[in-house]
């Protein structure tokens, strides 16, 4: 036998291997998937366990704790934002009130300030 029919037959035993390594691999995760937790039986790890696992081995206290910490965190953090953002709000407030306002109508208006324009307009007798 020559390289090419040596390189063919390790084709053909690789190409065997891998479809039997496929169909075990489909039934296992075939069977993973219709895996309930009553099918479950016999085993090793109780629910205690469960939560240990779940919480990177952080008991259930820890981990609500940590969450409180990051919450109050975020709060003082979204708080001083706020703080900042209403000392903008207040600083634009005092700009726009010092900004002349445009009145238009026949009468002068009611609550203008000093510094407003008004421009007046007749009525026509047409």
């Amino acid at each position: 036998m020559g390289l090419s029919e040596w390189i063919g037959v390790i084709g053909i035993i690789s190409t065997v291997i891998g479809i039997i390594v496929g169909i075990i691999g489909w039934r296992s995760l075939n069977k993973a998937n219709n895996l309930t937790a009553q099918n479950i039986g016999h085993s090793q790890v109780n629910q205690g366990e469960n939560i240990t696992i779940i919480n990177n081995g952080a008991d259930t206290y820890a981990i609500m704790k940590i969450a409180r910490d990051i919450t109050n965190e975020e709060l003082s953090d979204v708080i001083k934002m706020m703080n900042s953002m209403k000392e903008e709000v207040h600083a634009v407030r005092g700009e726009v009130s010092s900004m002349p306002r445009f009145h238009v109508g026949t009468t002068p208006p009611p609550n203008a300030k000093e510094g407003d324009i008004w421009f007046h307009t007749y009525e026509n007798d047409n």
